[in-house]
C-alpha cells in the first residue's frame, strides 16, 4: 500500500480543488506534523464538496 505523503503531489493534481492556496496550505501543515493523515484527507474531502 503506497503511502499518503507519497502520493499527496498526484492527489492534489488528481483533485483540482478550488484554491491552490488552501491546498498549499494544508499541504505544509501536514508536512509539518501541524495536522495529521485524516484531518489532511478530511479538509481536501471538504475543499472538493465545496467547489462551488
Amino acid at each position: 500500500m503506497p503511502c499518503l505523503y507519497c502520493e499527496l503531489p498526484n492527489l492534489l493534481q488528481d483533485s483540482m480543488p478550488p484554491d491552490p492556496e488552501f491546498v498549499d496550505l494544508i499541504e505544509q501543515a501536514f508536512i509539518q506534523g501541524q495536522i495529521d493523515g485524516l484531518k489532511a484527507d478530511l479538509a481536501y474531502a471538504w475543499l472538493e464538496a465545496n467547489k462551488g
